[in-house]
């Protein structure tokens, strides 16, 4: 299964297209977003989001946007069409989405809640935890939070606290839910200059050196660390 990947760039979605092994195919698709005209800028006219948080994309290539200042979530589909639109109560931060559709936010600046909403934005539950750097959500709807610090949460789908597990270094921001050689489902999230594989019930299964990942650009002669990680449905890895 090939990567569908959105970047953002000074307010604008870039959606490249559908891409396979080769970092070569990588070809740009267009924008999605707002129309907005903003004379004097590098793109005056094109679609903008004000103020994009985050990003996430759902089994089905639905592409689902966080806003700060409008404080909404924008799901388009995989052609970049606008279908649902809804406000959330507070600034989104963060945004995933569960296997059955439904859709959570962290707000908060900092985030120190996650809500829950239904796959037409309506509002389900919501939870506080004391400071959420970034989360995931696995397929069940069970919510995985780092900190920013070694400790990460597991909380199930109606935001209570299964467990806390904690690391031997600070994971930044990055956690992803992904499948594995053998696994439907683990989780992964830089530790250090390791890349750490875990179960969902928090046992270890392997940790990566990223010295042994192929990356972009030279690598720099210091240690390399990293911040946010993303995965495609073949199980490949990407961190920045």
């Amino acid at each position: 299964m090939a990567l569908f990947l959105g970047i953002f760039l000074m307010g604008i979605l870039l959606v490249p297209g559908m891409v396979e092994d080769a970092w070569a195919d990588w070809a740009f698709e267009g924008f999605i977003g707002q129309p907005h005209s903003s004379p004097g800028s590098d793109w005056p006219g094109y679609s903008w989001f004000n103020a994009p948080q985050d990003i996430a994309i759902d089994s089905s290539d639905n592409i689902y946007v966080v806003t700060f200042f409008e404080q909404k979530v924008y799901k388009h589909n995989s052609a970049g069409t606008l279908v649902l639109e809804f406000p959330v109560a507070g600034i989104p931060r963060e945004v995933d989405v569960d296997g059955s559709g439904n859709i959570y936010v962290s707000l908060g600046n900092p985030a120190q809640t996650i809500a829950k909403y239904d796959s037409s934005g309506n509002f389900i539950s919501q939870f506080s935890d004391p400071g959420v750097a970034d989360f995931a959500v696995d397929n069940a709807g069970n919510i995985y939070v780092t900190q920013g610090g070694s400790d990460w949460r597991k909380y199930d789908s109606s935001g209570n606290l299964l467990f806390t597990k904690t690391e031997s270094h600070n994971i930044y921001d990055g956690i992803e839910i992904g499948a594995y050689p053998g696994t439907v489902e683990v989780i992964y999230f830089p530790l250090g200059t390791q890349l750490a594989v875990r179960n969902l019930d928090g046992s270890q299964v392997t940790h990566v050196s990223f010295h042994n990942v192929n990356p972009f650009t030279e690598s720099h002669s210091g240690g390399m660390e990293g911040h946010q990680i993303g995965i495609d449905g073949s199980g490949h890895l990407y961190t920045a």
